[in-house]
C-alpha cells in the first residue's frame, strides 16, 4: 500500500522525477522525499507540488546518490520520518556516440549513476524496510535494458545491470516483505532528450521512439500497487 507511506524519488528536481513524485502524491503517499543534487531546484519543485497536494509532506533532500555521504544523508532523513518506505531509483544519465569515442570517465560515470548508485542506495535503505516489515523498490531502467541500441553501449550495459539487479533483489527479499520492480520505458520526451538530440546533430535518429512522463509515472505507481516484476512502457 502507498497510502500513508513515505516515497523516496531520486533524480527529482526536473522531468520524469517530478512526474513520479506527483503520481505517488496523487495515489496517497503521506510523505514524498525528493532527492537531487540541486537544492534550489528541489525547493522550487516542492513548493509547486505542495500547492497541488496540500495534504502531502514534500521533503527535499539535496544529495548526490553516487556519494557515500549523500546516501547517508538520505538514510538519516528517511529514518527520521518513520513511515513504510518505497524507493524509486530514477536518477540516471546518458551519453550518445560511437563507443570507440567514449571517454573512460563517461563510461565510468554512466555505470556509477545508473547502476552502482541504485544498488548502494537500495542496500543502505533495506534495513529500514526490513525492520518495518516490508517495503518496495522501483527501478526506472529503460527498454535499452532489454535490447541493445546503437551509440549507447555504456548506457545499455548499465540498464541491463539494473534489470538484473531488480530481478535478483525480488527473488532474495520477496519472502521478507520487500518487493522489487523494474520499469523499462522507451525514450521519455523531456528536456534531457532534446539535449541529447542536439548533441547528436539536432535531428532525432529514426530508431528513436518516445513516451511521456505521465505514462512512465503511471507505470511506476501500477508496478508498486500490483507488485509487478517488470513493466514495459
Amino acid at each position: 500500500s502507498i497510502r500513508g507511506g513515505c516515497v523516496v524519488v531520486t533524480g527529482a528536481s526536473r522531468g520524469l522525477g517530478v512526474g513520479i513524485a506527483r503520481a505517488f502524491a496523487t495515489e496517497g503517499a503521506a510523505t514524498v522525499c525528493l532527492v537531487a543534487r540541486s537544492e534550489a531546484g528541489l525547493q522550487s519543485v516542492c513548493r509547486g507540488l505542495a500547492a497541488e497536494h496540500p495534504n502531502v509532506c514534500f521533503h527535499p533532500i539535496a544529495a548526490d546518490v553516487t556519494d557515500p555521504g549523500g546516501r547517508a544523508r538520505i538514510v538519516r532523513s528517511v529514518e527520521s520520518i518513520g513511515q513504510r518506505l518505497l524507493l524509486v531509483n530514477n536518477a540516471g544519465i546518458e551519453s550518445w556516440g560511437p563507443f570507440e569515442h567514449a571517454t573512460e570517465a563517461s563510461v565510468e560515470e554512466q555505470v556509477a549513476v545508473n547502476l552502482l548508485a541504485p544498488m548502494l542506495l537500495t542496500r543502505a535503505l533495506l534495513p529500514l524496510m526490513l525492520s518495518a516489515g516490508g517495503g518496495s523498490v522501483i527501478h526506472v531502467a529503460s527498454l535499452a535494458g532489454k535490447l541493445g541500441s546503437p551509440n549507447s553501449a555504456a548506457y545499455t550495459a548499465s540498464k541491463h545491470g539494473l534489470v538484473g539487479f531488480s530481478r535478483a533483489l525480488r527473488s532474495e527479499y520477496a519472502s521478507r516483505g520487500v518487493s522489487s520492480c523494474v520499469v523499462c520505458p522507451s525514450f521519455v520526451d523531456t528536456a534531457l532528450l532534446d539535449s541529447l538530440v542536439a548533441k547528436a546533430g539536432g535531428e532525432r535518429p529514426p530508431w528513436i521512439s518516445t513516451t511521456t512522463c505521465d505514462a512512465v509515472s503511471s507505470a511506476c505507481v501500477r508496478a508498486a500497487l500490483g507488485d509487478e516484476p517488470e513493466a514495459l512502457v
